[in-house]
């Protein structure tokens, strides 16, 4: 018995090595990729080597040519999301499955000097600024609006600091990790007046800290939504609101699409909730913030049900939601920031707020896809820590704790309408089998 044993795994090893050495004498070598082109314009390109590239392997992008009324402005690596140039040739190495951008702009006839194609360096972290200082429309810089998206674990806490009024959107606590850090961050600020208060929604991780705001600095007016939650962190801060409102320290109300409000430079335009709002998420209130000509999307946890309700009443009343900022639902869910909803602010940055190793898995996949649809650049708390942005209503610019951009945009330039040819290079599915 012994003996068979040995002779049956003696054949098996000898099998096994022929089956290995016959794969490789069918292995069809490196593997290589083809080349495939969705093109919104017109344009013809030279590869170099050829059509099919190996993996590994240096490849060259020539632009022969393009439809007239359009200039180039750079090849951009959608899989790296870096900038390869601006010449009309470019040089790379051959990855699976990536994507090569030509992306132009519409000729500019008039040549307002803005021939600079965005340099997108991502060593300073200002890859957030929108590039439209040049726009030409004459309008003189404001003076500086900072808004800190404050790092409040699995949570969300935006701060708008200035000019001459404050407003807080938001003041999550998260008990689970202990992670309070809106109070402190205000404090070390030197704040001791905010303007108005906003909870965009009952939930905990939203409006937890409302009540030690109060408690902590001198309020004016604080927004809510209109839904009640049976819980006892809602009872906690519907308390400490009313009993600022009974002693005549706040005023309140609770806003609906269609409101408005000024704040010195700053206008802020509701767009939900309605009166008939659904569940918990569907009351959130959102709204847009502009300053100058720089605006600003804050969606609290509404989900695609309601963006698409909030594009309909925009194209009812004649509203734009284009933004060049979003401050993405629901902490980076697939709920939520659907791809219509993208597609209608078109964000040239788009920021998160989420804890580190969160239980949700924020930011989901599908989020993340979407953002780099539309060519956003993307931070999140979870990887930057507590993330500043300063406009002084012509342009904006992004600083962070620590870390780079997630996804970095490219650097499309205002007010040039853009188009995009991609290069695909596509993984030859072909095989051989002995």
């Amino acid at each position: 018995m012994k003996k068979l044993m040995i002779f049956a795994t003696l054949m098996l090893l000898l099998f096994s090595a022929s089956a290995c050495d016959r794969f490789r004498e069918l292995n069809p070598g490196p593997t290589m990729h083809t080349i495939t082109v969705n093109a919104n314009i017109d344009f013809e390109y030279t590869l170099s080597p050829g059509g099919e590239v190996a993996d590994g392997e240096e490849a060259t992008l020539t632009l022969d040519s393009h439809e007239d009324g359009y200039e180039f402005v750079h090849w951009y690596e959608n899989t790296a999301e870096t900038v390869l140039s601006g010449d009309l040739s470019t040089t790379f190495t051959v990855e699976r499955s990536m994507a090569i951008e030509a992306v132009f702009r519409v000729a500019d006839d008039n040549d307002n000097d803005n021939n600079d194609n965005g340099d997108n360096d991502n060593g300073d972290n200002d890859n957030g600024d929108n590039g439209n200082d040049d726009n030409g429309n004459g309008q003189a810089p404001l003076e500086t609006l900072t808004i800190h998206y404050i790092d409040v674990g699995q949570a969300d806490a935006t701060f708008i600091e200035g000019p001459n009024y404050n407003i807080l959107i938001d003041a999550g606590r998260t008990f689970w990790s202990s992670q309070n850090n809106t109070i402190p961050h205000l404090e070390n600020l030197g704040i001791e007046r905010i303007d108005l208060v906003i909870g965009t929604h009952p939930h905990m991780d939203h409006i937890g800290d409302i009540d030690v705001v109060l408690d902590t600095f001198e309020v004016g007016l604080v927004w809510k939504s209109e839904y009640v939650h049976d819980t006892a962190t809602y009872t906690r801060v519907r308390t400490a609101i009313d009993n600022a409102v009974d002693a005549g320290e706040i005023e309140y109300d609770e806003p609906r699409f269609g409101d408005a409000l000024t704040l010195g430079q700053k206008e802020l335009k509701v767009l939900n909730p309605v009166p008939d709002f659904g569940g918990i998420h569907d009351a959130s209130i959102s709204l847009i913030l502009s300053y100058g000509d720089v605006r600003f999307m804050f969606t609290g946890d509404a989900e695609g049900p309601t963006e698409n309700a909030m594009i309909e009443r925009a194209n009812d009343k004649g509203l734009s939601l284009d933004v060049d900022l979003y401050q993405a639902g629901h902490h980076g869910s697939s709920t939520s920031s659907s791809m219509p909803f993208m597609e209608a602010m078109s964000p040239s940055t788009t920021i998160y707020s989420a804890g580190s190793g969160n239980s949700y898995g924020h930011p989901h996949q599908e989020f993340l896809n979407n953002v780099a649809a539309v060519n956003s650049a993307l931070y999140g708390t979870d990887v930057n820590g507590n993330i500043v942005v300063t406009s002084d209503g012509i342009a904006y610019e992004v600083s962070v704790e620590r870390g780079e951009a997630i996804l970095v945009g490219a650097p499309l330039m205002n007010p040039y309408d853009h188009e995009v040819a991609i290069v695909f290079i596509e993984q030859d599915k072909r095989f051989a089998f002995a």
